[in-house]
C-alpha cells in the first residue's frame, strides 16, 4: 500500500499520539500507584521512585531503552493486528515521540531552557504527558520537578 506524504504525516502523528497515551497511561496506573507493602513499594521505587527522589540523576529519567526494546515486540504485534496496512508508520510514529519524549524530558532536567514558561509549568506541575505541550528549552526544572 503506497501511501501520499499527507497519509505518511497522518500515519505517523498517530503513532505519536499513541505513543503519547500510552506514556501517559502507564505514568499515572502504574509509576504513581499507591503501594502499601514492602515488595510493592521496593518494585515502585525501582521502577518510578528514584526519579522523583533524585530528578537531576541522569541514569533515571527514562524507561530504559533495554527494557523498551523487549516491551516492543507486543506493542509491535498489537499495532500489526490492528493497523496492518499501516502498522509501520504508527510503529515508527510511536517510537519517534518516545524519542522526542525522552529527550525533551533529559532537556528539561539538565538544559538551560528560557523561564518564560515558569507560571504554565506550575500550573501544571505533575501532569506527564506535558513534554508534548511544551517545547525542548523553555524550562529549568531545578528543584521543581515537573514531569
Amino acid at each position: 500500500m503506497e501511501l501520499t506524504v499527507p497519509q505518511v504525516a497522518l500515519v505517523m502523528a498517530v503513532g505519536i499520539f499513541t505513543w503519547t497515551m500510552l506514556e501517559y497511561t502507564m505514568h499515572h496506573s502504574l509509576f504513581h500507584i499507591k503501594t502499601n507493602n514492602y515488595w510493592g513499594n521496593t518494585i515502585h521505587y525501582l521502577l518510578h521512585g528514584c526519579h522523583h527522589k533524585h530528578p537531576m540523576d541522569g541514569l533515571h529519567l527514562f524507561f530504559p531503552p533495554a527494557v523498551t526494546a523487549i516491551l516492543l515486540v507486543p506493542v509491535w504485534n498489537l499495532t500489526k493486528f490492528i493497523a496492518t496496512p499501516t502498522a509501520p508508520g504508527i510503529f515508527g510514529g510511536s517510537l519517534l515521540g518516545y524519542v522526542v519524549y525522552n529527550v525533551t524530558h533529559c532537556y528539561l532536567h539538565h538544559g538551560q531552557p528560557t523561564v518564560w514558561i515558569t507560571p504554565m509549568a506550575s500550573k501544571l506541575n505533575g501532569t506527564s504527558g506535558i513534554d508534548w505541550f511544551l517545547l525542548p528549552g523553555l524550562y529549568n526544572l531545578g528543584s521543581n520537578h515537573l514531569l
